[in-house]
């Protein structure tokens, strides 16, 4: 499958309607189809690659650009905007990418990586008709984000994978009027989430999509007025958000119809809190709890109307498998595990040669272990109690804790730290422990976040730094993140 070929099939088959609009723009799917081809066989006149890097905040030609790059059938590398340039450069370097499709603040920050620049936002192509071409060949997408281990990797989908989550999404359309509603895409296009279910989703249930570049009260609070969103997606931390300044925005609450809350963990009492917001303002919708991975193209599993259970995660979505599994052996329901997902949503793995999260079980099927930690009940819902590996999503970012005391550690004032979250405003933030053996606090601090902004992405850097004169430990003498967590900090 290929992307752009699927949007063809949805113009055939549904008809057109008003696809992406951002200010005073607006592309209808036809529009959005000639663009993004017109924008495609500007590019085949250039030396792309085999691989071409994409790198813009949310925006209409965030959209375009994917979609020309899917029809010019070359792999895509899907860049988050808030990338150190050093890293891009490892990204550049791993993917093979020579070739960057940017904005202007990109271009700038990133030029001297690749051997070609190409800034879209000066470059938007007219529109080249309504007969459209669709693409011969599909190439993979390159999402870099961390790893199920931890550890920065770079996952590889296939544009199958996304095409099928939009396949196995499609019972909830009966919820929604083909291009007649629209959405926000609040998560970073660079993220699977907000690419395959808050854009190539939305788009095959006819849906507007309204791009968001940042995330504030005022902007999201005038587009929910704006326009009839019904469908929203998004991370705990962008609904807890928004449950502080519902009032604004109240009156059209009373139009969603389908929230969706997954990328972490989300308790019990968002959930309900943001229900009960909706109910009151004549909203009929339920913000139900979904699960999913970069290497699963999204979510795998979902609450849904008709079918939900409380603590639960949801059940899998149509042909997707979900078992726990301890060391590779599947464990009957109820059992606490590994949770390990099959099905083909399931990405080809991480780029290189590496260790791949996979094992295949005896009849010959691919499972991806997850790292998540939960069990599968009698009647099929999953439940998720944690994480092998320590993780904090961040405005839809993968901060792992453990690469930020590593770093933070190489300061010689440092003894050791641990970084755990923190919930500031409704929103995740990470609070450091650090134990730096009386050196003067003050400056160190100052240190500290020096090293953080020159070596890691702004999403590393704590919202608070607490000093003690030591750290609690386990007994195993391991630093007791548990008890920080809670903030025991004796």
């Amino acid at each position: 499958m290929n992307c752009f070929n699927e949007l063809i099939k949805l113009y055939n088959t549904s008809g057109d309607f008003t696809a992406v609009t951002q200010d005073d723009r607006r592309l209808s799917l036809s529009a959005l189809l000639s663009v993004s081809q017109a924008f495609s066989d500007k590019l085949a006149g250039k030396n792309t690659g085999s691989c071409a890097a994409l790198c813009l905040p949310n925006s209409l030609e965030a959209i375009v650009a994917f979609y020309a790059l899917c029809r010019l059938g070359i792999n895509i590398c899907i860049i988050h905007c808030g990338e150190l340039a050093v890293t891009v450069k490892d990204i550049a370097r791993d993917t093979g990418a020579d070739f960057l499709i940017t904005d202007s603040a990109g271009a700038d920050k990133y030029s001297g990586i690749f051997s070609s620049v190409f800034n879209i936002c000066d470059n938007m192509p007219d529109l080249s008709g309504i007969s459209f071409s669709p693409a011969d060949k599909s190439g993979d997408v390159y999402l870099c984000a961390g790893g199920t281990t931890g550890e920065n990797k770079i996952t590889v989908l296939s544009q199958d994978n996304i095409c099928n989550i939009a396949l196995h999404l499609s019972f909830l359309r009966q919820y929604l009027e083909y291009g007649k509603e629209s959405t926000l895409l609040i998560l970073p296009f660079s993220h699977s989430f907000g690419l395959a279910v808050c854009v190539h989703f939305c788009l095959t249930c006819g849906l507007n999509i309204v791009p968001l570049s940042s995330f504030s009260e005022e902007k999201v609070s005038n587009e929910l007025l704006k326009h009839k969103v019904s469908f929203l997606a998004g991370v705990p931390a962008m609904f807890a958000k928004m449950l502080t300044f519902a009032q604004r925005y109240s009156p059209a609450a009373g139009n969603f119809r389908l929230l969706f809350c997954g990328g972490d963990f989300a308790g019990e009492k968002l959930l309900a809190s943001f229900s009960d917001m909706v109910k009151k303002n004549g909203g009929s919708a339920v913000l139900y709890a979904g699960y999913g991975l970069t290497e699963t193209a999204s979510v795998c599993c979902v609450n849904t109307p008709e079918n939900h259970r409380s603590g639960s995660v949801g059940m899998p979505l149509e042909g997707i498998s979900v078992s726990a599994v301890d060391d590779n052996c599947f464990l009957p329901r109820g059992a606490s595990g590994e949770i390990a997902v099959s099905g083909d949503t399931v990405a080809r793995g991480y780029l290189g040669e590496g260790e791949q999260p996979f094992f295949t079980d005896k009849n010959g099927k691919s499972w991806l272990l997850t790292g998540d930690t939960g069990y599968v009940d009698e009647d099929g819902y999953v439940f998720l109690t944690g994480r092998k590996k320590r993780m904090i999503v961040i405005s839809g970012y993968n901060v792992f804790p453990a690469e930020l005391e590593k770093t933070v550690c190489t300061a010689d004032e440092v003894s050791e730290c641990c970084a755990v979250e923190k919930t500031v405003d409704g929103k995740l933030s990470i609070l450091l422990y650090v134990s730096c053996g009386g050196f003067e606090t003050e400056k160190t601090e100052e240190k500290i976040r020096h090293i953080v902004s020159k070596r890691l992405s702004k999403y590393y850097m704590p919202s608070d730094i607490i000093f003690l004169p030591s750290l609690p430990h386990t007994e195993m003498g391991k630093i007791d993140y548990n008890k920080l967590m809670k903030g025991i900090i004796k």
